[in-house]
């Protein structure tokens, strides 16, 4: 499994550990699974939504271990 992550705020830890920082366009577009884990914040706030679901491969899973309104539903 090849894990992808996206952070403004990217430690060492991640990348030693085999991860790979990616932009937000680039983890939509190549991830099967999205994992959402960071805190409601304004900017959060509806991080998937209709544009961003339009850059995510068809079958994308998306698991919110967060707040719900990080997903427009």
């Amino acid at each position: 499994m090849k894990v992808l992550g996206y952070d403004p705020f990217q430690v060492e830890a991640f990348t030693a550990l085999g991860g790979e920082y990616v932009t937000e366009d680039e983890l939509y577009a190549r991830s099967d699974i999205i994992s959402l884990h960071l805190p409601l914040f304004p900017n959060t706030k509806y991080i998937i939504n209709e544009k961003s679901i339009s850059k995510m491969k068809d079958g994308v899973m998306i698991i919110n271990t967060s707040r719900g309104p990080l997903l427009n539903t």
